[in-house]
């Protein structure tokens, strides 16, 4: 089965034959299209039934012209409205107990939540799909599905949708009823905290970390916020979590006297020194926010900063802009004259982050 809408990227979670009880191979794949195999702007969601294999113009092309060639049937399904998170979940619900109910063997859908109408960050809707499909085998123990598909056309800007859905999914913990992997049914390699991408321009080293900056051992690390309060899971939350109130109050009164970069000690971090500011949302307060924090080192003689993905937590500013801005920026740097700055660590949190530094440093250098 497939299910058609404007698509993007390719997706595909094959699920475990035993736990599901289903004789064949299953196979879930996970790769960029060129195009969009099929397309059906009418409606949000479109489902075809096939053999389980996508319906492509070269795989139909191939196949003999028999009559007892297998011809697909179509089921639409509509959804309309789809505004809230449990909207999105009963949307990906009722699509797949359809597909079920039909005993549809495959299923094609496009990366559902990240268009226009409901503009759900891409990781947040791989996060919300997974866990509808984790709950749908683990309820559906003898589904006919086989393959779930998610497709993104292959465009430059929808290169995020695919790593965050790539990235989120692989985290999920499926156990062993769905395994997400490539075309060839090899499962994508998990990111681990350590992994690490490193380039050199001139005397700068520059790397992109997937790990935890509070255990950074640095000259100094970088604290993104907003001096006032800070959720769980945040940056400001991990750091000020473990350095305690003196280093809070110590930031606090560096930020009421008008620093845009407040400069304290680590307490008992492994770091030196720590450096706090507020990119307040904004991207061209990033920009200048980055070259204050250069300034500073250089002031300081700082040799080595580790800087988390600045504005992608609470602020929830775009991943790739950020990245795109932050590599720009010691990009800048690095071709400067008598720097001081001699290794910098972009450290991020999550596979996806980690993920679209990584590519955007592979782009820039």
């Amino acid at each position: 089965m497939h299910l058609w809408s404007a698509v993007d990227a390719t997706c595909s979670f094959p699920v475990n034959e035993q736990a599901c009880s289903m004789e064949g191979n299953s196979q879930f794949t996970f790769r960029y299209k060129e195009q969009p195999e099929q397309e059906n702007k009418a409606f949000p969601f479109s489902v075809e039934e096939t053999d389980g294999r996508p319906v492509t113009a070269e795989y139909q092309s191939n196949q003999p012209n028999t009559e007892n060639t297998f011809q697909p049937i179509k089921l639409i399904v509509k959804y309309a409205n789809l505004e809230q998170e449990t909207d999105l979940k009963k949307g990906i619900r009722d699509l797949l107990g359809k597909c079920n109910s039909k005993n549809v063997k495959s299923v094609a859908m496009s990366a559902i939540g990240t268009g226009i109408a409901l503009a759900f960050p891409p990781e947040i809707a791989a996060k919300i799909i997974g866990e509808e499909l984790k709950n749908f085998v683990v309820g559906n123990p003898n589904t006919s599905i086989k393959q779930i598909q998610i497709v993104t056309m292959q465009l430059p800007e929808n290169q995020t949708i695919f790593i965050a859905f790539r990235e989120t999914l692989s985290a999920i913990d499926f156990g062993n009823q769905i395994i997400v992997c490539n075309e060839q049914g090899v499962p994508f390699p998990r990111t681990q905290h350590g992994d690490c991408v490193q380039k050199q321009i001139g005397n700068l080293s520059v790397s992109v970390v997937y790990g935890d900056i509070v255990k950074e051992t640095t000259n100094a690390i970088v604290n993104s916020t907003n001096f006032k309060k800070w959720n769980e899971g945040s940056v400001a939350h991990s750091v000020f979590s473990v350095t305690g109130q003196e280093v809070i109050q110590e930031a606090q009164r560096g930020h009421k006297s008008g620093k845009k970069v407040v400069m304290t000690n680590s307490a008992n971090l492994k770091c030196h020194w720590i450096l706090h500011c507020d990119c307040e949302g904004n991207i061209e307060t990033l920009k200048h926010l980055l070259n204050d924090l250069f300034k500073l080192c250089d002031e300081t003689g700082l040799k080595s900063l580790s800087l988390p993905a600045i504005g992608t937590g609470e602020c929830m500013l775009p991943p790739k802009r950020v990245a795109e801005t932050m590599i720009e920026a010691i990009c800048s740097l690095a071709r400067k004259q008598n720097i001081c700055l001699l290794n910098i660590r972009l450290v991020a949190f999550t596979p996806f982050i980690y993920h679209i530094f990584c590519t955007e440093l592979q782009r820039l250098f």
